[in-house]
């Protein structure tokens, strides 16, 4: 009995020194050994080959920074949630000497600061921009007497449920300070990915630090979010900083075009002509100057149709629409007329007029698309302040 008991206690130990060994091979094998660090190495090496393959835009962008730290291999993540991990281990590489580090987007934020210190002022360039938005934008303006000088460094806060939460960024930037001299202004942009972080429509905070006088002050702008931005149909620039590729405030819209017409080009595609309204010429001509060597886009119902390059100023006012897709500008052309008549009848009628006091009510309906294409919103204000300042309508009519 003596001698099974002995057999049976031998047995077990054996037993637990494999597990042991076993638990601990993959330390290991990272310890600080050549040979260690070289399939640590190799690990990472191949983690980083998996990476660049995957398809996963979202987890790409992501997961931002990796290496060698210790016996481990450290993955940065912009947002460190477990679903995150999660996803990272399924389509990238699951090892246990993975360690990932960065915030998970529930942080509290402490941080306070006012837009306004004297003269220094920051501000977002639009009041709103969508959750769909890579980037958000603001302006530092400097209309005090001294120099003022700030970095590259900036923080982001969103709302829930009356807290304030650090909203993940970028987390590395630059110790190199930028003088903004006093009547000067700048731009500063804000990464907001929304691939990582999907934003929700709600507040949000910009925050900047800004050194005056030899002291560090915080500025603060606060913005929003909206689920979607649309837009007016109209000429807008194109840029890279909007999800759609659409810029948010238009070059000139619908109601402000005029004399539109079809025409076809010498292969006898339809193309659809037009011009700029007199008020909106200069705007065209401007916009047009800055976006030579871009692109350009007419949106309708929040879809680019045309996006023609630009390839000079434009003076004149004159506009083309025309698509290689297949589109009906016919009937395009139809519901702009339409689109000019609507808005007109909207002005008139907010002005306590209706419309066959303004135009005889026999005309028939070609003739009546035919002056209010020639009509631009502008003009129709012109007419209806005409009106209230007892000016003739056949003068405004006849110009």
């Amino acid at each position: 009995m003596k001698i099974l008991i002995l057999l049976t206690l031998l047995s077990c130990l054996a037993a637990a020194g494999c597990t042991g060994k076993r638990q601990q091979s993959p330390a290991r094998e990272t310890t600080g050994t050549d040979a260690g660090k070289e399939k640590l190495s190799a690990l990472l090496d191949e983690m980083r080959a998996r990476l660049a393959a995957t398809t996963d835009t979202a987890l790409y962008i992501n997961a931002f920074g990796n290496g060698r730290e210790g016996d481990s291999i450290r993955v940065a993540l912009l947002r460190n949630s477990p679903e995150w991990q999660k996803r990272f281990r399924q389509h990238v590489m699951d090892s246990p000497v993975l360690a990932f580090d960065g915030p998970d987007g529930q942080e509290p934020c402490p941080l306070e600061g006012t837009a306004r210190i004297g003269g220094v002022h920051l501000a977002p360039q639009q009041a709103a921009f969508s959750t769909a938005d890579r980037t958000a934008h603001f302006i530092l303006h400097n209309q005090s007497t001294d120099t003022i000088s700030y970095g590259s460094a900036y923080s982001l806060a969103y709302e829930r449920d009356g807290q304030w939460y650090y909203l993940p960024t970028d987390r590395f930037f630059t110790s190199l300070l930028i003088d903004l001299s006093p009547g000067g202004k700048t731009i500063l942009s804000a990464n907001l990915y929304p691939e990582v972080n999907v934003n929700r429509p709600g507040r949000y905070r910009f925050f900047k630090e800004v050194e005056m006088n030899g002291q560090e002050e915080t500025m603060m702008a606060e913005f929003e979010l909206a689920a979607r931005v649309h837009r007016e149909n109209g000429w807008y620039r194109l840029v890279d900083n909007a999800a759609d590729g659409i810029a948010l405030r238009p070059i000139v819209t619908v109601k402000e075009l005029k004399d539109l017409r079809l025409d076809t080009d010498a292969f006898g595609r339809t193309r659809l002509l037009g011009n700029m309204s007199e008020r909106k010429r200069q705007a065209w001509a401007d916009s047009t100057e800055q976006a030579v060597g871009t692109r350009i886009g007419f949106v309708f119902n929040d879809s680019i149709l045309s996006s023609p390059q630009v390839n000079m100023r434009i003076e004149s006012g004159n506009f083309e629409i025309a698509t290689m897709r297949p589109y009906d500008l016919k009937k395009l052309y139809r519901l702009l007329i339409q689109e000019k008549r609507d808005s007109l009848d909207a002005l008139f009628r907010a002005n306590g007029w209706e419309k066959d006091t303004l135009f005889c009510r026999n005309l028939p309906h070609e003739k009546l698309d035919s002056i209010y294409n020639s009509l631009d919103y502008a003009d129709a204000e012109a007419i209806v302040q005409g009106f209230e300042t007892g000016i003739p309508n056949e003068v405004w009519i006849d110009k």
